[in-house]
């Protein structure tokens, strides 16, 4: 026979059996609480769609920052190909400009040779301005050597002159005078004597004026064309020269002034040398003058 204490016990759990709630209603908790996990479900795909979204810009952004860099390398690859292509030009132009400047050397040491040796070669000759066409006649030496003599009064005691070569100048079709005369060619002549040719143009100068038939004649050293330029840019300084009343100044062989003032005579090789010449002796001697026409004032 079960005891009591048994009967007891077996009649509580009965009593808390029928207190307890059933099934049924345990089932309907758990899909309350199945519902409140679906909310939250519904919330959680919103923040996995940003997560997903924030890596694909990260991706992105770490895509665009790779191909930044790998341009910045390139750059910097090209920036220093660039830096030694430009010092290997520089050092280039270097010896480039050092190899002009000596070429620039000996082309004008050459041609200052040649306009030498040209005008040495030039050196008895003679030009004759202003002598009429055709007045020469088919002989321009035989004509020459009997009118030289005759035209500068030579004297009888001069040894005859002997004129190897001598011809007209091509015609530069220029024409002068109201009429439109052709101005006549310049003669040119050689003489077979360099002392000859010296003596004929010292005489030529010591008698000024020469007329012929209506033309004046002048006499001139026969000179190359840049020795002739060279020698023209003397002309503005010895006019300022003459409006000081300093006369007594030429232009020598090859380009040279040959000045003298005073007691002194001095020879310059360029025009600049002039002007510097008169800035440091002329200009005092104006300022002595103008200080003495101050104090007798």
């Amino acid at each position: 026979m079960p005891s009591k204490k048994k009967i007891k016990n077996k009649g509580r759990l009965e009593a808390e059996s029928q207190i307890m709630p059933s099934e049924p209603e345990s089932l309907s908790e758990h899909e309350e609480t199945e519902d409140e996990g679906g909310e939250a479900s519904n919330e959680n795909p919103s923040n996995t769609e940003m997560m997903k979204a924030f890596k694909a810009m990260e991706r992105q952004v770490s895509g665009k920052v790779d191909e930044i860099l790998s341009a910045v390398v390139d750059v910097k690859v090209r920036l220093t190909e660039a830096e030694e292509r430009i010092s290997g030009t520089e050092d280039e132009i270097v010896q480039l400009k050092a190899r002009n400047d000596t070429l620039e050397k000996q082309v004008k040491s050459m041609a200052d040779k040649v306009i030498d040796l040209e005008n040495r070669s030039r050196r008895n000759n003679l030009r004759l301005v202003g002598l009429p066409e055709k007045e020469e006649g088919s002989d321009t030496c035989a004509f020459l050597e009997k009118f030289l003599p005759e035209t500068l009064e030579l004297g009888e005691n001069v040894t005859p002159l002997i004129i190897e070569r001598a011809h007209r100048i091509p015609s530069s079709g220029q024409k002068i005078g109201q009429d439109s005369k052709v101005q006549p060619r310049t003669v040119i002549m050689k003489f077979l004597n360099f002392k000859q040719k010296e003596h004929v143009l010292k005489a030529a100068k010591s008698k000024g004026a020469i007329a012929y038939k209506g033309s004046n004649l002048r006499f001139f050293p026969d000179l190359s064309a840049e020795l002739h330029r060279q020698q023209r840019k003397y002309d503005a300084i010895r006019q300022k020269l003459r409006d000081k009343g300093i006369n007594r100044h030429r232009v020598i062989f090859p380009a040279r002034l040959l000045l003298t003032h005073g007691d002194r005579t001095v020879i310059m090789n360029s025009p600049e040398e002039v002007e510097k010449f008169m800035q440091q002796v002329l200009c005092p001697e104006e300022m002595d003058k103008e200080m003495q026409q101050i104090e007798n004032k």
